[in-house]
């Protein structure tokens, strides 16, 4: 499996496990832009491509994860709430 479809993938489960709507929402305004973009890239330094490279790596370990709600509730002051 190429790294491509790894990462379609992971993008799949995570987005069936999350029932946060404004995530999704993001998500999906984000993906949708995407789509009018097919075929551009943005260019990455090497330096870019590899701390890309590992944060998805570590991403793939739910223990580096953060709970969305935890980190809400972390950064209440400075989302407004």
């Amino acid at each position: 499996m190429d790294n491509k479809q790894k990462i379609k993938d992971s993008l799949h489960k995570l987005i069936e496990r999350s029932n946060n709507e404004y995530l999704l929402g993001i998500v999906y305004q984000v993906l949708n832009r995407d789509a009018g973009m097919e075929g551009t890239t943005i260019p990455l330094t090497e330096e870019q491509q590899k701390e890309l490279d590992q944060a998805y790596q570590e991403s793939l370990d739910e223990s580096n994860l953060i709970d969305f709600e935890d980190l809400k509730e972390k950064n209440a002051k400075w989302l407004g709430k």
